[in-house]
């Protein structure tokens, strides 16, 4: 009799464990994720890098699950990166392990990443040998019935540039400084906010309900967002709650919320949604950042914008 209980508790038990789960995971289907793939590590200094001199070059991009996807060669393969202004280089979506590695940060945890040293790496007229590179598992930024990216292209590769992006044409492209001059010069409507470069974070001013904040600008980024140090102060309004995972494959649950009265000089938001998480694996230790926030694509409208990183400048078109 005893051991007939035993065993019907223990069925019970089993039970609903799996009720619990199922619950859990029903929660998670009804709500939206977001990838942030924003990369903290140490500046790469590398002296075995030439690049060509590169005349201004105009490639298509797709538009995958609200990131910039680029088809470009890495060491004569072809392959889908993701533009990414939150990511110090290049980095390869790989499983290997490499020999040499570093400590890194994610949007939420600590992660580990390969060193790797690419041989060659081509993007239209942009070509660079000798690249030093990352290598991690990135599989899970991929979107359902989407192919994971094979890697993303940062700020090492970036510097020297001045990229445009056309959410109207779906293009992105590199341009020469003359051909940057003479885009300026015969273009009517477009704002200028200039940026810091800190490490490799092109960083703006932003004000909020009149208050200042620094943000990062991360198109590697789906969703804005901000620390959930300013969530009350803010007092954001129609909050809710997503999902949001970094490069580390880590999902939580966070606030997402609208802010009004959004400026960066002349440039002007009337509302825009931030999603609200603790931000201290960005701003604490040895890479860590002293800024409020991500700035991801949203920001921009889908208005055609130029990241100049040679004169630290935006320019967004009205």
């Amino acid at each position: 009799m005893e051991l007939s209980n035993l065993l019907i508790e223990i069925k019970l038990g089993v039970i609903k464990k799996i009720f619990t789960l199922v619950l859990c995971l029903a929660c998670f289907c009804g709500v939206s994720q977001n990838n942030i793939a924003y990369l903290g590590t140490a500046d790469i200094s590398s002296k075995k890098e030439k690049t060509s001199p590169t005349a201004s070059n105009t490639s298509s991009f797709n538009f995958s699950g609200g990131l910039i996807m680029v088809n470009v060669s890495v060491n004569g393969e072809r392959g889908d990166y993701i533009l990414d202004t939150g990511a110090p280089g290049l980095v390869l979506n790989s499983t290997v392990e490499t020999e040499s590695f570093v400590h890194a940060s994610s949007v939420s945890s600590s992660i580990r990443v390969g060193e790797i040293l690419v041989e060659n790496f081509q993007w239209g007229n942009l070509e660079k040998t000798n690249v030093e590179g990352y290598t991690l598992d990135i599989s899970h930024m991929g979107k359902a019935n989407a192919e994971s990216p094979d890697g993303l292209i940062g700020y090492q590769i970036l510097k020297s540039n001045s990229v445009l992006v056309n959410f109207e044409n779906q293009e992105v492209a590199i341009l020469s400084k003359k051909d940057l001059r003479s885009t300026l010069k015969q273009s009517k409507g477009y704002v200028t906010i200039p940026f810091e470069t800190e490490g490799h974070l092109p960083v703006i001013k932003l004000k909020i309900n009149g208050k200042k904040y620094r943000f990062a600008i991360d198109t590697g980024a789906e969703k804005n967002l901000m620390d959930d140090k300013s969530f009350v102060e803010l007092n954001p309004e129609n909050v809710k709650f997503e999902l949001m995972q970094g490069l580390d494959g880590g999902i939580r649950k966070v606030a997402i919320g609208q802010l009004e009265n959004i400026a960066s000089k002349a440039y002007d938001i009337d509302k825009m949604n931030f999603l609200f998480s603790d931000m201290s694996y960005v701003n604490e230790g040895e890479n860590g950042y002293n800024i409020d926030g991500l700035l991801g694509l949203p920001f921009f409208q889908n208005k055609t914008f130029v990241i100049d990183y040679r004169k630290g400048e935006i320019h967004v078109w009205k």
